[in-house]
């Protein structure tokens, strides 16, 4: 059961890190469009 809650926080964290590094790269990519230069 610990293991269980233990994985469900990892995959947890891991998520929230690629979904705040998705939205990172979108601003980043967002800025460089509008400042007009290619990624």
């Amino acid at each position: 059961m610990a293991v269980e809650i233990h994985w469900e926080s990892q995959i947890n964290k891991t998520y929230q890190g690629v979904q705040w590094r998705i939205s990172f790269f979108r601003g980043l990519h967002r800025g460089a469009r509008r400042r007009g230069t290619r990624c």
